[in-house]
């Protein structure tokens, strides 16, 4: 009696595994409608009942069970969805698909491994006992650690329900599930080995095809997250740089007296035989001439960017030259953030890294002919850049976690304005060229 008891409670808990990862995969890819968890708890429970009656019918022998309890599952976590979440109908199908599907491999492939490694009778598994029990909770246990590995991709940006490379999968996977269900059910006989062979390696196949494409929405999460992370760098310069053009509204309305009183001041310490005013004065002077250049930058979003990586530069100890005649760009001030920090921070962080005694420079051209904007940066370097397979610039850097997106984002700014960029190097020189219309 003590034993039936304790079979009994590890039923009921097994039983809850499937009901908990429907319910979560829900909450954790759509939003939730209501703040009241009790409704939540209550899908849990309505879905749980479903699985232990249909449980309940199969051990008493009610072949129909398993067949009617796709269609009644199905419809009811559609129902659920559609009232207690925020989401489309297309994309609530989708995910009981994919969480479906999961399953029943789960099961086919503990269930094998049970029959293989125990060689017990078909109708042994079917009824109450510790075989049963034994597969229950092993395939459940297994479900569980899946969903486990799952919820990053599921909770990350939602890409399983909005890359359309998963459709794919599922219709594969699909295709394997069908006959698998079939066997598992025990609606044909499984006696025949050309059969079981035939699905074994149909069923490889789709967990080869299903883990590749796995590791490919991983990898596109992981490069997604990058430049999620450069583009909120971009947003903390973006507001560095809008304090900075106050700045430079002021430094141009006494840029001229300055200099007149400046001009003054040399004047009366040459006739006075200064050498230490003299001296301040030009090393001064060279401060003047980077505002000198910096005030006949028109747009003053730019001139900030400009200002900053010019002192950037003269720390580093990199000549730093630009040409500027065009004021007005499509760009929105980020994009213009991003855009124009990152190509001179890649420069200049490849210049820096010369340690030869070569000249460090970076030349920056930005000039408009026949309504296209042209940006042209030069910049010298310490070795080659290199290439990945897909054509992509590799970071040198150490972080190839938080750097490294330059490049990327720079050519998604470039293709949204139906742009064109290019790359060119020689055994010294580093040239990007990039062009696109200007429709200001």
């Amino acid at each position: 009696m003590f034993l039936y008891c304790i079979m009994f409670l590890l039923y009921i808990i097994s039983y809850a595994i499937d009901p908990f990862i429907w319910i979560h995969a829900y909450y954790t890819v759509f939003t939730p409608k209501y703040r009241e968890k009790g409704y939540y708890v209550g899908a849990f429970l309505g879905l749980y009942a479903i699985i232990i009656v249909k449980q309940i019918m199969t051990f008493r022998g009610v072949g129909i069970a398993s067949i009617a309890f796709f269609p009644i599952m199905f419809a009811y976590i559609i129902i659920i969805s559609n009232l207690l979440f925020k989401g489309t109908f297309k994309a609530n199908i989708y995910l009981f698909i994919i969480i479906y599907i999961v399953s029943i491999i789960v099961d086919c492939l503990v269930g094998g491994l049970w029959i293989i490694s125990t060689n017990a009778a078909n109708d042994e598994y079917a009824a109450i006992g510790i075989l049963n029990l034994g597969i229950t909770i092993s395939a459940r246990t297994v479900n569980l650690i899946c969903y486990r590995f799952l919820l990053p991709l599921l909770s990350k940006n939602k890409l399983f329900i909005k890359w359309k490379g998963m459709y794919a999968t599922v219709l594969f996977n699909i295709a394997t599930v069908i006959p698998l269900l079939i066997i598992f059910y025990n609606i044909i006989g499984s006696k025949s080995e050309i059969l079981l062979l035939a699905l074994g390696v149909e069923l490889l196949i789709a967990v080869l095809f299903s883990l590749y494409i796995a590791y490919t929405i991983y990898q596109k999460s992981r490069i997604q997250d990058m430049k999620n992370k450069k583009i909120e760098e971009m947003k903390s310069q973006l507001a560095f740089y809008e304090e900075k053009t106050e700045s430079i509204k002021n430094l141009r309305k006494l840029r001229h007296d300055m200099k007149s009183h400046i001009s003054q001041i040399m004047r009366i310490a040459k006739e006075e035989n200064s050498s230490n005013v003299i001296n301040y004065i030009n090393a001064l002077y060279l401060d003047i001439d980077i505002a000198d250049e910096i005030c006949t930058i028109d747009n003053l979003f730019l001139a900030s960017i400009i200002t900053e990586k010019k002192k950037h530069a003269g720390k580093k100890g990199i000549t730093f030259q630009s040409e500027i005649t065009v004021s007005i760009f499509p760009l929105t001030n980020q994009e213009l953030t991003s855009l124009f920090a990152n190509i001179l921070d890649n420069a200049l962080e490849a210049t820096d890294r010369i340690q030869d005694g070569r000249k460090k420079y970076v030349d920056l051209e930005i000039f408009c002919e026949k309504e296209i904007v042209h940006i042209i940066c030069k910049n010298s370097f310490a070795e080659r850049p290199k290439r990945d397979k897909k054509g992509n610039y590799v970071t040198s850097k150490e972080n190839r976690t938080n750097h490294g997106m330059g490049m990327l984002i720079i050519k998604d700014i470039v293709v949204k304005y139906s742009g064109e960029m290019t790359t060119f190097y020689d055994a010294e020189e580093f040239i990007l060229s990039i062009s696109f219309r200007n429709s200001m």
